[in-house]
């Protein structure tokens, strides 16, 4: 049934090595459209790509399989908070299975590396995750193949990748080999798997909590993707709080963060945590602080104090990581020395921007995404 099909579409040509899907005029009005929405000349074009990608496959599967259901409105390109994440497309719905799109316009490698967070968070996770190659000029599209979650995650553990910026991130490293490049098994598997047949992530990648050597760990600072837009309209999520609410030792900032050269921050949250009995259940406050700047950007101070103590635990770090939804990551670190009361990270970031946050002591790790 399905070879009928695909040697009848108009819209796919296939031989024995790959399945190209051709390419219509709609398309890239419809991507431009989409991308011209994105900051950043280098997102927009990704963005771009990325549409036109989605468009091509939904329309030549409907060409492959009539009666196949595919629902591409909630997909990930759809949603302003996740425009950074510009090389794939997830939240794909295909039958009962969600999909994940991992797009390219190149390959000159044997193997693919993608962000952890497209392969455990729930946010993006898919079942079954589809390997396609966009040639723009040319008007096609290659299917390169498919894989489904747990054979990536039978194949190896995400891997640290040092960046242009000679940062560490983690990330997945598949080899291309891995995929099957037969799109009737693709659509044999939409047919007919049932989607508990692969394993979801239940947790979310911010809620994600490494902790081997910890029996329990509460108040974790993981909830969701908090949106920092709204805070500007003083609509805050119910766990965070004023300073004087969390802090029972207001200890100022450091004297360079008080001077007339540097504006106080307007608004300043923050949330409690702990790392369980790894420090006694002692509770700590990861702070919040943003202000205007030039243009459209804003500048944001984050810190970890201790609630109630004058000195955090030597060791503890702070991770900022920004752009980490995307393959072109940037972090730094600050790292509590002995008798220091206060690690904190600051930078400058455009709205709609991602970043990461993480709390991190021996093996446990507690993480919180944000957007400007």
């Amino acid at each position: 049934m399905f070879d009928s099909l695909l040697h009848n579409s108009q819209y796919l040509d296939r031989n024995l090595e790959t399945t190209i899907m051709f390419l219509k005029t709609n398309y890239f009005e419809k991507a431009r459209e989409i991308s011209n929405q994105v900051n950043g000349e280098i997102n927009q074009w990704k963005t771009y790509l990325s549409a036109i990608t989605l468009f091509a496959f939904e329309e030549s599967l409907q060409e492959l399989v009539p009666d196949i259901k595919i629902d591409i409105n909630n997909a990930s390109i759809f949603q302003p908070q996740y425009q950074n994440l510009t090389d794939t497309v997830c939240n794909i719905q295909l039958n009962n299975l969600r999909l994940c799109l991992i797009i390219s316009d190149s390959f000159i490698d044997d193997w693919i590396t993608v962000p952890e967070n497209i392969i455990n968070s729930p946010e993006f996770a898919g079942h079954l995750y589809v390997l396609l190659e966009i040639i723009e000029d040319e008007e096609k599209l290659i299917f390169h193949g498919f894989v489904h979650r747990d054979e990536i995650l039978e194949y190896q553990n995400p891997v640290a990748n040092i960046t242009d910026s000679n940062q560490y991130s983690n990330n997945f490293k598949i080899p291309l080999s891995r995929f099957d490049s037969e799109i009737n098994n693709l659509l044999i598997y939409a047919r007919f798997l049932e989607p508990n047949a692969i394993t979801l992530p239940t947790v979310s990648l911010t809620e994600q909590i490494r902790l081997p050597n910890i029996n329990r760990v509460s108040n974790v600072v993981t909830q969701s993707l908090i949106n920092l837009e709204q805070w500007w309209s003083g609509v805050f999520e119910e766990d965070w709080k004023s300073l004087e609410e969390i802090l029972t030792l207001q200890i100022p900032d450091p004297i360079y963060l008080r001077s007339k050269n540097s504006p106080e921050y307007p608004i300043q949250k923050g949330k409690l945590f702990d790392f369980g009995s790894l420090l006694n259940n002692k509770q700590f406050a990861l702070v919040v602080k943003i202000k205007p700047e030039v243009g459209n950007e804003k500048g944001v101070l984050i810190q970890i104090r201790p609630q109630n103590e004058y000195c955090l635990p030597q060791g503890l770090k702070l991770k900022v990581t920004l752009n980490h939804n995307t393959n072109e990551p940037e972090s730094e670190e600050a790292i509590a020395m002995e008798s220091d009361y206060i690690v904190q990270l600051g930078f400058s970031e455009a709205s709609g921007k991602q970043f990461k946050v993480e709390a991190i002591y021996q093996d446990a790790v507690i993480t919180q995404e944000f957007v400007l």
